[in-house]
């Protein structure tokens, strides 16, 4: 009996857990380059399982599930690009992000909404310089320059750098940090193969739709499970009863 309860407030952690993400993917439905992040179907599948179980049911096993989830994993599926009017707003098809240097150290990001900062440098909407493939950051003068799809950096009739397009052989090995970008500390990087497009943003590869549909399924394997708390809570209530009486 214990087994069944613990299986069920399991699968009421994981529906919870699974809720959180949805509603940070939801939020983020329209920032650039925003990644979604997914809890591992294994882990989702078992709680779905484990909400069916009842006390009524036939244990399966040892499936239980550990309340120390896995870490939800980020999907790296490209997002739409839609056309902008600002010559700064870049965006990546394909495989890579770009190079950011911030104050904490290098950060690697999908969403090109940069701008120009008050010394001229090329920066992200946090303030952190865009890098070229030598690590250092770009000044542009003025909004007469093009970018082309190598990244190469065109200004005053000449090519003034490349934009550094890195890659990561796991991607799942970067950390997001607060600011949603990406932390390369364990991951090993090469040249990304994404084509930059300039006058464009990446949108996130949030369905908001989708997030919608796995919002009411989650809500159902959490009422699931808590029926299957409180019958077992009630279940145990009699089984003291009966013990007291002999």
């Amino acid at each position: 009996m214990l087994r069944g309860l613990y299986q069920a407030t399991s699968a009421m952690v994981i529906a919870k857990t699974k809720q959180e993400i949805i509603s940070g993917n939801v939020a983020n439905a329209d920032t650039a380059g925003f990644k979604r992040q997914v809890l591992p179907e294994e882990v989702f599948a078992q709680a779905m399982l484990l909400a069916r179980l009842g006390p009524g049911s036939r244990e399966l096993g040892d499936t239980t599930v550990k309340t120390v989830l896995a870490e939800p994993v980020t999907d790296f599926s490209q997002g739409q690009l839609v056309h902008s009017d600002d010559n700064f707003h870049l965006a990546l098809h394909g495989n890579g992000f770009f190079a950011i240097l911030t104050e904490e150290g290098p950060r690697y990001t999908r969403a090109g909404d940069f701008r120009i900062d008050a010394a001229g440098f090329l920066s992200d909407a946090h303030g952190g310089r865009i890098l070229l493939d030598n690590w250092q950051p770009i000044q542009i003068k003025g909004i007469d320059f093009a970018i082309e799809s190598d990244g190469t950096i065109m200004m005053e009739g000449g090519p003034r750098g490349r934009l550094m397009i890195t890659d990561f052989a796991e991607p799942a090995a970067l950390v997001k940090d607060a600011r949603g970008q990406f932390i390369g500390d364990e991951a090993v990087p090469f040249p990304g193969t994404a084509r930059v497009v300039q006058n464009s943003l990446e949108r996130s590869n949030v369905d908001p739709a989708q997030e919608l549909i796995d919002m009411m399924l989650v809500n159902r394997i959490f009422e699931s499970a808590q029926r299957i708390v409180s019958t077992y809570d009630q279940l145990m209530e009699k089984a003291k009863e009966i013990g007291s009486i002999r």
